[in-house]
């Protein structure tokens, strides 16, 4: 009998169906929540306080129901945002899952999960700060290999959602590229009601080219990945952990532009496949484009790989 796994993720890029169709690879019966619901109707309404708490608990009851249904041997949950404390005690009160991990791929001062991680069995962030501060297994982010049997045609590559300083300083990374003749392609994701509203209410400078109101599909994002020579990546200063772009990139052998400093730290870190640039983005070195790209000890970041360390309870402690 196959082992049933709950797993609650964000739908990010459709990270969330290459987890689950891993897991369903290895045996296991997956049962999918998305824990992200960015709807423009949805963000108004959960505004709303009374409003706010009916969505949780709907959400609370559709999990219950499937743990009690189903004999869940394994919840599994990425970020959790969509139940408070409360509702995840209330959630374990009417349930009995054997094993209970968490992950997280924001940092403790982007999202407060501290109080919802005491009741996990284990907890694993993608924060080495996080994990020293606060005790959390360090486990970076996994990556998918993309087929790439094709001659790179775009120098420079970022997909990514808005945040802070990052529309400032791509285009400070694309004025220095285009005076290189390389060719960009930037794209900035932001739903177009947020954008408005940054831009007419708070009155912030959103003047730039790369913005994108859709979301791109994976298979468009694979299809770049295979057709770049260098990934941008423009990581949030709240945070140290290595973002999705970063693995994907190094697992895909492709170079690395970030602002992430603490890429230093990884066994994996080559100064002549990754460049860290400062967030003023001064005097970027293009000639590291022209090195060999080469990657050591990455293959344990494999999703395959990354789920079976994570789950089995063995590999990843020698990333602590």
């Amino acid at each position: 009998m196959s082992k049933k796994i709950l797993f609650i993720a964000p739908n990010y890029f459709g990270i969330q169906e290459k987890i689950k169709k891993c897991l369903e690879k290895q045996g296991y019966q997956v049962f999918y929540i998305n824990d992200s619901d960015n709807s423009f109707f949805i963000n108004i309404i959960k505004r709303i306080p009374y409003i706010e708490k009916k969505i949780r608990f709907r959400k609370r009851g559709k999990i219950e129901k499937i743990a009690q249904n189903n004999s869940i041997d394994t919840l599994f949950v990425i970020r959790g945002s969509q139940l408070d404390c409360n509702d995840w005690r209330i959630f374990f009160e009417h349930t009995n899952i054997p094993h209970k991990l968490m992950y997280q791929w924001d940092s403790v001062r982007n999202f407060d999960y501290t109080n919802v991680a005491s009741l996990f069995d284990k907890v694993y962030t993608f924060d080495k700060e996080d994990s020293i501060k606060y005790g959390y297994c360090y486990y970076p982010l996994f990556f998918e290999k993309v087929k790439s049997e094709v001659a790179p045609t775009i120098d420079l590559l970022f997909v990514g959602i808005w945040h802070s300083d990052r529309i400032k300083i791509l285009n400070r990374i694309y004025e220095q590229a285009q005076q290189k003749g390389l060719s960009c392609d930037f794209r900035v994701y932001y739903p177009w009601y947020l954008y408005l509203w940054l831009k007419y209410v708070r009155k912030k400078d959103m003047q730039s080219p790369f913005w994108r109101f859709k979301k791109i599909s994976r298979k468009e994002m694979d299809f770049l990945y295979a057709h770049t020579r260098c990934v941008v990546d423009i990581n949030h200063p709240l945070q140290s952990g290595l973002t999705m772009r970063t693995m994907e990139t190094i697992g895909n052998n492709k170079k690395l532009i970030t602002t992430n400093g603490f890429i230093k730290q990884e066994k994996f870190y080559s100064s002549d496949s990754i460049q860290i640039i400062d967030r003023d983005v001064t005097g970027i070195n293009f000639s590291f484009l022209d090195k060999e790209t080469h990657y050591e000890g990455v293959d344990c970041y494999e999703l395959t790989n990354w789920l079976v360390n994570m789950f089995d309870n063995g590999e990843h402690n020698k990333a602590k």
